[in-house]
């Protein structure tokens, strides 16, 4: 019989970006790299956390007035990374590396999930490769 090793696709709370310190430090000092209709922006940080990665997503209010539009978008794109972060994981232990990941949605239209998706994908796989060169 084969063994197959099951996969834990949650966040926890513990992987959120709480302090402010660490929003600062993103905006002002962050790598980004930008996928339309998404932006990822991150930091290699000392987190008090043993996660080797905590995330933040964030819809501006000037593109949308409507807290229900801006939470929706927000789901969306908390799922598409929710579902492809275990490569991301992966090279985080393996490195022994702490990294503040903020997804900052920068369209001003409404996008659907598989393009949120494609997007999130894209931007982790290139957030790998410029880990690994490190």
């Amino acid at each position: 019989m084969i063994k197959i090793k099951s996969i834990k696709l949650t966040l926890n709370k513990s992987q959120r970006i709480k302090k402010k310190r660490i929003f600062d430090e993103l905006f002002k000092s962050g790598f980004s790299k930008t996928k339309h209709p998404v932006r990822i922006v991150w930091i290699e940080t000392d987190l008090v956390e043993a996660n080797s990665l905590q995330t933040a997503y964030v819809v501006p209010k000037r593109l949308f007035k409507s807290a229900a539009i801006r939470n929706l978008l927000k789901r969306r794109i908390k799922e598409a990374f929710r579902i492809n972060q275990q490569e991301v994981l992966d090279l985080l232990n393996e490195n022994k590396k702490q990294y503040a990941i903020l997804f900052m949605y920068s369209s001003n239209k409404q996008s659907d999930y598989l393009n949120i998706e494609k997007s999130v994908k894209h931007l982790l796989s290139q957030f790998i490769k410029s880990n690994e060169l490190d």
